[in-house]
């Protein structure tokens, strides 16, 4: 996330800011826009490709599923995504001896590794449960079992559980065909930020996750390319 100041003619209005986030980025902008500390001098916030919510986001990657509004479709995360959130979930594992474990079956690949998995403590035990779970109707019977500072630690990184305390203007885009972060997180985020915010929210389909591509339909293309531009113009007008 990147974080700046309105521009003026002479410098920075300092009685202001804004905060930008692109990806991972998108979603960790929203949560401190959302504190009572620092809300009051937030000028808006532009999240590109974020998420809403750390444990659905852990759901889909585990999964290949992603639901919105109860309707499930199919969705097939890119190998950084697993990789940042296996590595993200054994970094806050205590036990050196589990996270080795834990390392050796999720990042490593070693199969051999899985005849240890009754050595992992209780605590252990459920991460690995979790990134090993396949089943969409298991992940929140998992997240129920998690360590009560794991599920604090990720609610403190979801915007879902500080969005009622956001008062700003926010913009949102996402890609729809976003292998890294869902679609629908940011089509979360829209829809709850709208009961206090004045939100502007598109979905594109000329970018891959935040890096642009040409898709193979001129129509497509050219409809996007004219919504991000209006969307970066009144963007840049919160600037100046």
């Amino acid at each position: 996330a990147a974080c700046g100041c309105r521009a003026r003619r002479d410098g920075l209005d300092p009685e202001g800011m804004g905060l930008v986030g692109f990806a991972v980025g998108g979603g960790l902008a929203v949560v401190p826009a959302a504190d009572p500390s620092i809300s009051g001098d937030v000028d808006f916030v532009a999240s590109f490709g974020g998420y809403y919510d750390i444990f659905d986001v852990i759901a889909a990657a585990t999964t290949d599923t992603i639901t919105y509004n109860g309707r499930r479709e199919a969705w097939q995360p890119d190998p950084k995504t697993l990789s940042v959130l296996r590595r993200s979930l054994i970094y806050y594992v205590d036990s050196s001896r589990d996270r080795d474990i834990l390392t050796r079956i999720f990042l490593e690949g070693e199969e051999e590794a899985r005849g240890r998995v009754d050595e992992l403590s209780p605590d252990s035990r459920v991460i690995f449960d979790l990134l090993d779970n396949h089943d969409p109707d298991r992940t929140d019977e998992l997240f129920a079992r998690l360590p009560p500072k794991d599920v604090d630690t990720l609610r403190r990184l979801s915007p879902r559980y500080s969005i009622g305390d956001l008062h700003t203007e926010l913009f949102i885009l996402h890609d729809r065909n976003d292998k890294l972060i869902p679609y629908t997180e940011s089509r979360r985020l829209a829809d709850a930020a709208r009961a206090g915010n004045d939100v502007h929210y598109s979905e594109l389909d000329i970018f891959r996750h935040v890096n642009p591509t040409v898709p193979a339909n001129p129509i497509t293309f050219l409809a996007n390319l004219i919504e991000f531009f209006f969307q970066a113009y009144r963007l840049m007008l919160r600037l100046v």
